[in-house]
């Protein structure tokens, strides 16, 4: 099978499309995958970063103002759409794909259009409550369109079908509890650590307000661990800091979050945009966070989704021109490392029933009560084996029926073992109809869940993969522990 991702512009277009791709890899070993994107996007670093191949396609952006400077840069971009459009046809027919899969940002356009025109079938995503431009002019000509906000639907009246899917998280996002994040970064202590970013673009207004942040945390005696991403303003911030007698490590201050499923996982309190990417990282780790939506956006699309969080009281909303911004954490009304606070707002978050535990989950889907007796009745049977390291969360058909709960109630419920802590590895064994079982595996660094599945016909990637086993429980389960114990150091039964 061969799958074209193409997307382009900012790491809310990219990571979507890479998180969807691992589970491609997951479910279709062998499968081929190629990136197209723009020259110069964010999708360059971060998919080579990921270690698939990317082609690109010439593409500008097309401004929604009418001054006379805005229109002439839509003149030239509209000039450059028949090259992209060349270049894409050249990758479509060279590649021969079996999928094109767009998440939007300019750069999917040519190589989607290019795609239904030659009727291969093709899918666009919408993160946003709002959509872009590009998925609505797409929208008539694609055979799936799918949104991250039941809102966004209705902007899609001309499509052919319309699924509520929410906006997928990448695989690495559910590897590791905040402890073992904490150790990876090196945070021996009990200070809590604080994070922050703007995008990958920067944010001019939002940094120099960081500056006076950073400036106040030093002087109150960095009484908590502190990383902030500074994008493009990499190049002024660290001066302006150093002008102000302000001495920070390029840990501390820096260009990107590289790493961001392990800072995430260790943070305490996360400062950030409202990119719906962003916020499903977020909901899926559970994490107190103040968003401070970009106003700079196609109709104020951030302050759309940061609203459905702060309405289930899950964050803390700033509006950035009400000239509040860092000022709200400057006079510590968030409680910067008061765990009472934090506890308590990542308990309001968990609450709302949001479930990005799993990707393709419904956005902001409130769980069923079969589901959540379902959970309940899953977890009150674990099984723990390696000294406590590896649990087994069963999910017979026995189990589905004892709670009346519906099959769509039991899919995806893998990432539950992921938050357990102390445990480095989580199977879950679903069965599928009598003595076949579909198995899933998050594991930490010291498994590695692809070569384990790989021993019983499946795969993945390191982190998440999965197989399907045809045997009676006890015997499936037990073929499972013997795959783990060939590819984990020091594994007992």
């Amino acid at each position: 099978m061969k799958v074209i991702f193409t997307c382009g512009g900012s790491a809310g277009h990219v990571n979507p499309a890479l998180a969807v791709a691992q589970q491609f890899e997951a479910h279709h070993p062998g499968c081929e995958i190629l990136f197209v994107g723009a020259e110069r996007g964010m999708e360059q670093r971060l998919v080579k970063q990921a270690g698939y191949p990317i082609e690109t396609v010439t593409v500008s952006t097309f401004e929604r103002e009418w001054s006379w400077a805005h229109v002439k840069h839509n003149i030239k971009s509209a000039f450059k759409l028949p090259v992209g459009q060349r270049e894409a046809a050249a990758i479509v027919k060279r590649f021969k794909p079996d999928l094109v899969v767009g998440t939007g940002g300019y750069a999917s356009y040519p190589a989607v259009h290019e795609a239904a025109k030659r009727h291969i079938p093709c899918a666009i995503h919408e993160s946003n409550a709002y959509p872009g431009l590009t998925t609505r002019a797409l929208a008539n000509k694609v055979d799936l369109v799918m949104v991250g906000f039941p809102e966004a639907a209705e902007y899609y009246k001309e499509a052919k079908k319309v699924a509520v899917t929410g906006t997928p998280v990448r695989g690495e996002f559910f590897t590791l509890d905040r402890a073992r994040a904490r150790l990876e970064l090196g945070l021996t202590d009990s200070q809590p650590l604080v994070i922050s970013f703007w995008g990958s673009q920067g944010a001019g207004h939002m940094s120099a307000r960081t500056v006076d942040f950073v400036e106040r945390w030093a002087a109150e005696g960095r009484r908590f661990h502190y990383v902030h991403a500074a994008g493009r303003d990499i190049d002024e911030m660290p001066g302006e800091l150093k002008k102000r007698g302000i001495e920070v490590s390029d840990q501390e201050i820096r260009p990107y979050i590289d790493n961001m499923p392990v800072v995430m996982a260790a943070a305490d309190l996360v400062i950030c945009r409202a990119g719906a990417s962003t916020i499903g990282e977020l909901t899926a780790l559970g994490k107190p966070a103040i968003l401070v939506p970009s106003p700079f956006v196609a109709a104020n699309h951030q302050y759309k989704n940061a609203k459905v969080l702060y309405d289930r009281g899950g964050v803390e909303l700033v509006e950035e021109l009400k000239g509040r911004g860092m000022g709200l954490i400057a006079t510590g009304e968030m409680g910067i490392g008061n765990t009472t606070t934090s506890s308590a707002v990542a308990a309001a978050l968990l609450r709302t029933g949001i479930d990005f535990q799993a990707v393709n989950k419904t956005f902001f889907r409130t769980k069923t009560k079969k589901r959540l007796a379902l959970e309940a009745a899953m977890l009150s049977e674990i099984e723990y084996h390696d000294h406590g390291r590896v649990a087994v969360l069963a999910v017979p058909l026995s189990l589905i029926a004892k709670v009346q709960a519906a099959e769509t109630d039991a899919e995806d419920l893998s990432a539950l073992g992921g938050q357990i802590e102390g445990v480095d590895c989580a199977v879950t064994m679903r069965e599928l109809r009598p003595d076949v079982w579909k198995f899933s595996l998050r594991t930490g660094p010291r498994v590695n869940a692809t070569n384990a599945c790989a021993l019983l016909g499946g795969g993945g990637h390191a982190a998440a993969a999965g197989c399907t086993v045809e045997a009676p429980f006890a015997e499936a389960k037990g073929r499972m522990l013997e795959a783990i114990a060939q590819v984990a150091p020091d594994f007992t039964l």
